[in-house]
């Protein structure tokens, strides 16, 4: 389907809904299963929104707005004064905010209060951010920092070569790709390095499950690195130029691209398992990465969205869950056995 607007930002997914930005002050939700619009809102916004316990959190150029996921009806809206710096991440029951120039800041969901904010030094740098349980980590130009859920108290800052990617948390450590081109992984507890790996390119990002680090690096190859001590499992040149960082869920590293917009591995060996080949009136489009995956894939259920640059929106279902049967066919003979008179 064609939105009515062109996006303005990357799109989120939920069981129910896609939720898009759109350029002029626009914002729509589309049912998953049929594209269908559900409601639309007019508020403008250049970050991916966060949707938690049927609740959409909204970043706007000086404003957090809060809506019903369901309805689009507006819960509350509170001024940030600045524009946001990375998208909004969730923390046990707490929204984070990024705002310019660097300060995080924890809002209470309930009615948009802000609860504490910290400033981080004072920098302009672009910067991404990463959520686990209590600890906040924030990657801004050449330094992460560890920020505390409960005050915001900065609990160390580590300096790394070169300009930092999305960080990615895994147990006790946090990862940190760089255009030095090395991923470091860092004890979430004191920021110490506990190992770094040189790639080929710049990092571009990692995806983490409880004992392998997949990282993908502009030299077009796909890595798995053992998480505790950075040794490398298994590495897959790729056949398209990485768009976005690698996801990593259920057995499977799924990598976004340029052209073809995604392709999947095994998270054990690293063998191809499938890649997506765009429908042919968007062979030429300009993807809006990253292409939205359902972590948990389901019978019938669209579970792939990909959102085009010129506003075009396609929804994909598994071909291989849809347990298709064989087609019917004329019969040869009768079936079953002749009978005879009873006497």
């Amino acid at each position: 389907m064609t939105l009515p607007f062109p996006p303005s930002a990357p799109p989120v997914m939920d069981d129910q809904r896609v939720y898009v930005a759109m350029q002029g002050e626009h914002f729509i939700a589309l049912n998953r299963e049929t594209g269908e619009m559900e409601w639309t809102v007019d508020v403008e916004s250049e970050w991916p929104p966060l949707v938690r316990d049927g609740v959409l959190y909204l970043a706007a150029s000086d404003e957090l707005h809060a809506f019903d996921a369901t309805t689009g009806e507006r819960l509350w809206r509170t001024p940030l004064g600045r524009g946001p710096m990375a998208a909004l991440a969730w923390s046990q029951d707490a929204v984070i905010a990024l705002v310019t120039p660097d300060e995080v800041w924890a809002i209470r969901p309930a009615d948009g209060q802000r609860l504490w904010g910290q400033s981080l030094g004072g920098s302009d740098e672009g910067a991404t951010m990463v959520v686990d349980a209590g600890r906040i980590f924030i990657a801004i130009g050449s330094r992460l920092v560890r920020v505390d859920r409960s005050d915001g108290k900065i609990r160390w800052t580590r300096t790394l070569p070169g300009t930092l990617s999305a960080p990615t948390v895994a147990r006790d450590r946090v990862f940190a790709g760089s255009t030095s081109n090395e991923i470091f992984a860092l004890d979430q507890n004191d920021g110490d390095v506990a190992w770094s790996f040189k790639m080929g390119g710049d990092v571009l990002g990692s995806a983490t499950d409880e004992d392998v680090v997949y990282v993908a690096s502009l030299d077009n190859v796909l890595r798995a690195l053992k998480r505790s001590n950075g040794n490398q499992l298994w590495k897959r040149a790729l056949v398209t130029r990485p768009a976005a960082p690698p996801r990593a869920f259920g057995g499977i590293v799924a990598m976004p691209g340029i052209s073809p917009p995604l392709a999947t591995f095994n998270a054990k060996t690293g063998a191809p398992l499938a890649t997506f080949a765009a429908v042919p009136e968007l062979q030429r489009a300009k993807f809006v990465a990253p292409a939205l995956i359902a972590p948990t894939l389901k019978p019938y259920a669209v579970s792939l969205v990909i959102l085009t640059s010129d506003g075009r929106a396609t929804g994909h279902r598994s071909v291989a869950m849809l347990f298709r049967e064989k087609p019917l066919e004329p019969l040869a003979a009768l079936p079953g056995r002749p009978l005879t008179r009873e006497r």
